[in-house]
């Protein structure tokens, strides 16, 4: 009788498990399966040229990175890097603003994601605008001595800033900066603008159309005139104006030589004084003539203008005391008229007039030429500054003049 020999199939089988087996030990023992941590993975921004085709520009992050966890047998991740790694976001359909994108990944066959962070990025979004913008002018330096600078003229004066919303909204001026130091003569020059924002910083980040503007520096010559105070009107009746004053006295002005040899003052506007009766202070505009700019504070001089009251007032003066002039030394004088005072009435200025005596108006007769014999002179006064009207009262005095021996011996036959 056969002895039977073991089925084949029954042996493969057992081999197969028995290989399993050992291939899973040598794979536990020798092979591990491993995690790992892979840093800084790069993210690919898909279709971002969508996004600008819609008027949007990627303000931040213009770069992003994750860490991504893995897991795999260690001989397959021994060599693994960041570069092995996929990440990916996709930034089609969104909108101006701050938009959450989810992050895709994606690795090696052999290797299994298990997790990674950050799963979604913080993208911004800005739209791309302009806006029109006034050129400003810096200058640096200081021109020659007895010139000013005139007005500028920029070609063009104005330009579009654009870029980025945040960005053109932050600049504030589009400025040329220009030297000036020891000018004397006009400038003709093309300068480049730079967007400035509110800390005086240059945004770099925008455009400037155009970026450069022609530039005409007017550089003119300087003269000093006087101000002259116009007034318009008179005071009310019996009022007088007795002083105008204007502050200041001259101004500086600028212009083409040929203008400023013409001009010797500046008048200003006229100040109205009709029916005032008390002092009047103005800032009053100057008739600035064409072609002729002030420099500095002056446009607007201040004018005071004193107005007082017109007053009477009467006051008598011994006939004593008042004075002979140009008297023959050979003569006497006697006054024949029995007078004892002469009365004097002033009009004048309340301030010249309200504190007037007696002492201060001066009396006198002009003997000038005369000699002996008897005669009717006009008593004479000396002018007093703010008195507009002396009446005196008698005008004459009746005198007879003498010879000094003729006196003499009168006296002595009336002392006998």
């Amino acid at each position: 009788m056969k002895k039977k020999k073991p089925n084949n199939i029954t042996i493969k089988i057992i081999s197969i498990v028995f290989a399993v087996i050992m291939w899973t030990y040598v794979m536990s023992e020798m092979n591990p399966q491993i995690d790992k941590e892979i840093k800084n993975v790069k993210v690919d921004i898909l279709n971002l040229e969508s996004v600008e085709q819609s008027g949007l520009v990627l303000m931040d992050p213009k770069e992003a990175t994750i860490d991504v966890k893995v897991t795999g047998r260690r001989n397959d991740l021994v060599n693994i890097t960041n570069t092995d790694i996929i990440a990916q976001v996709d930034v089609r359909g969104y909108s101006e603003g701050v938009n959450k994108v989810p992050v895709e990944v994606k690795g090696p066959d052999e290797l299994e994601i298990i997790d990674f962070t950050p799963k979604q990025i913080l993208f911004k979004f800005d739209q791309i605008i302009q806006k029109q913008l006034p050129v400003t002018i810096k200058t640096i330096g200081k021109v020659a001595d007895s010139y000013s600078l005139g007005k500028f003229q920029l070609s063009p004066s104005s330009v579009i800033v654009k870029g980025p919303r945040s960005w053109v909204n932050s600049v504030n001026t589009v400025t040329i900066t220009v030297d000036v130091n020891e000018l004397s003569s006009d400038l003709n020059t093309s300068l480049p603008l730079k967007p400035i924002n509110d800390k005086g910083e240059e945004v770099g980040t925008v455009e400037v159309n155009p970026n450069v503007v022609n530039v005409n520096v007017p550089i003119l010559p300087v003269k000093i005139v006087s101000v002259e105070p116009q007034l318009k009107g008179e005071p009310l009746k019996d009022f007088k104006i007795t002083s105008v004053i204007v502050n200041p006295t001259v101004v500086k002005i600028k212009g083409r030589k040929e203008v400023l040899d013409k001009i010797e003052s500046i008048k200003t506007q006229p100040v109205d004084i009709s029916y005032t009766i008390s002092n009047i202070k103005r800032e009053i505009p100057l008739q600035i003539p064409q072609g002729v700019e002030v420099i500095g504070d002056a446009q607007n001089p201040v004018v005071r203008v004193g107005i007082e009251e017109i007053l009477d007032k009467e006051i008598k003066i011994n006939v004593e005391d008042i004075s002979l002039r140009n008297k023959q030394d050979n003569l006497g004088v006697e006054i024949i008229e029995p007078l004892q005072e002469i009365s004097v009435n002033v009009k004048g200025i309340e301030s010249k007039i309200q504190n007037l005596s007696s002492e201060d108006i001066s009396l006198y007769l002009d003997l000038e030429g005369l000699t002996k014999g008897e005669y009717e002179v006009s008593i004479k006064n000396e002018s007093i500054y703010g008195i507009d009207d002396i009446n005196i009262n008698p005008k004459k005095l009746k005198i007879v003049l003498k010879n000094v021996t003729d006196e003499e011996e009168n006296q002595t036959e009336n002392d006998s």
